[in-house]
């Protein structure tokens, strides 16, 4: 019986741990396909004309004084 259980343990623990791997790969694959369409983006938006709005928005610097970090 003890043996039984033993076994009965480590195969939950088992397939725990392999929903957690698969977990973990489904979240590393879907955070590698957002870094990869966000760089095609920045591809797309680099060989735009330069007088398109959405690359003025992107490479223009702002005016003005940036803040100054409070010294205390």
């Amino acid at each position: 019986m003890n043996i039984y259980i033993n076994h009965y343990v480590l195969f939950v623990l088992y397939l725990c741990m392999c929903k957690q791997e698969k977990e973990w790969v489904a979240k590393r694959y879907i955070i590698q396909r957002i870094k990869e369409r966000k760089l095609n983006l920045f591809g797309h938006i680099c060989r735009m004309e330069d007088n398109r709005v959405v690359k003025e928005v992107v490479f223009e610097e702002m005016e003005g004084k940036q803040k100054e970090e409070d010294q205390e």
